[in-house]
């Protein structure tokens, strides 16, 4: 769940578990909150209701947002392209 780092060299670390590292705990906190509502959603949207597939998108949208606006900047990320990307 991203608060117990796993043993070094055997996994991949959680974007959460690196903010707690980072001593970014609310940080980490609100991301795992909003991962949590992305899976409930996620978990809602089985079949073809459009309504439920219009919270997940809601869901994922303030996800990215989170992760783009604030995650990424805390861990010395860039996300996005650049000209120098090409099409």
């Amino acid at each position: 769940d991203g608060r117990v780092a796993p043993p070094v060299g055997t996994a991949l670390l959680p974007v959460e578990t690196v903010l707690r590292g980072k001593g970014r705990n609310p940080l980490a906190d609100r991301l795992h909150a909003q991962v949590a509502v992305v899976d409930r959603a996620l978990r809602a949207a089985q079949g073809d209701a459009p309504a439920a597939l219009s919270r997940l998108s809601e869901a994922l949208a303030a996800l990215r947002r989170l992760v783009e606006s604030e995650a990424a900047p805390a861990l010395d990320i860039r996300i996005g392209f650049s000209d120098a990307d090409g099409d």
